[in-house]
C-alpha cells in the first residue's frame, strides 16, 4: 500500500495531517471535528460535493452510510472516522459484543490508504480489522491456499496436513501424488495442480 498514512485510533490531536483551513491545505486534515480531504471538503457543485461524500462513506469512514447527500455514521457510532461505539467508554470500538481501545485487533496499526480505512497487521494477522488469522504462505507458484480460514486458527485445506499444511496428499484436476509432489495433467500447474495454464504456458 502506497501513501498511507498511520494515525492514532482514539486521540486525533496527533495525527499528522494538519488542519483544513483557508490556506489552501491540501491533503488529509480535521475539520469540525471530522476527517476530510481538504481540497474536496470545501466543493460547492452539488454533484461533486455528492460524489465527495460518497467517497468519505467508502474510504475515510468506518461504519459510515448515505443519508440523502450526506456521508453521516451509522446509528450508534461516532467519531471522526465513525469508529466509536456509543455504548463504550470514550474513544472505544465494538468488536462482537466486546468494547476494545483500538478498531484494529492483535495490535494492528490504523492507516487511511489508498482505498480505505484499514489496519496494518501484526504476523500472523490479516483482514481489515486484523481479526483472522493469514491462512495462506507464498510458494514459488505464488500465494496458494493451503488453509481453510476459521476465526482464530487454521485449518488445511483437503490437499494438505501436518503442522504447517506443507505435507501434500492429493491432487487437483487428475494430477497424480507422487512422494508427496503432484504430477498434473497436460494444461494444469500449481501446487496441487489447482491452476489451469494459459495457452502456450509450460508448467
Amino acid at each position: 500500500m502506497n501513501n498511507i498514512l498511520y494515525c492514532s485510533v482514539t486521540d486525533f490531536s496527533d495525527i499528522p495531517v494538519g488542519y483544513c483551513g483557508s490556506d489552501s491545505y491540501f491533503g488529509l486534515g480535521m475539520m469540525n471535528g471530522s476527517l476530510e480531504e481538504c481540497d474536496r471538503y470545501q466543493l460547492t457543485d452539488p454533484a461533486d460535493m455528492r460524489e465527495y461524500e460518497e467517497y468519505k462513506c467508502k474510504h475515510l469512514r468506518v461504519h459510515a452510510r448515505m443519508e440523502g447527500n450526506k456521508c453521516v455514521c451509522e446509528p450508534r457510532w461516532k467519531g471522526p472516522i465513525c469508529n466509536e461505539f456509543e455504548g463504550c467508554p470514550a474513544g472505544q470500538a465494538l468488536h462482537g459484543k466486546v468494547c476494545t481501545a483500538n478498531v484494529c485487533q492483535h495490535g494492528g496499526t490504523l492507516a487511511v490508504g489508498k482505498k480505505e480505512i484499514e489496519c496494518i497487521c501484526e504476523v500472523p494477522w490479516d483482514g481489515r480489522y486484523c481479526d483472522r488469522l493469514a491462512c495462506w504462505r507464498k510458494t514459488k507458484f505464488g500465494q496458494d491456499r493451503r488453509f481453510r480460514n476459521q476465526v482464530d486458527h487454521c485449518v488445511c485445506s483437503s490437499y494438505f496436513e501436518g503442522d504447517n499444511c506443507d505435507k501434500i496428499i492429493g491432487c487437483m484436476n487428475g494430477g497424480e501424488l507422487k512422494d508427496h509432489r503432484c504430477i498434473c495433467k497436460e494444461g494444469f500447474g500449481g501446487e496441487v495442480c489447482e491452476k489451469k495454464c494459459q495457452r502456450g504456458q509450460i508448467t
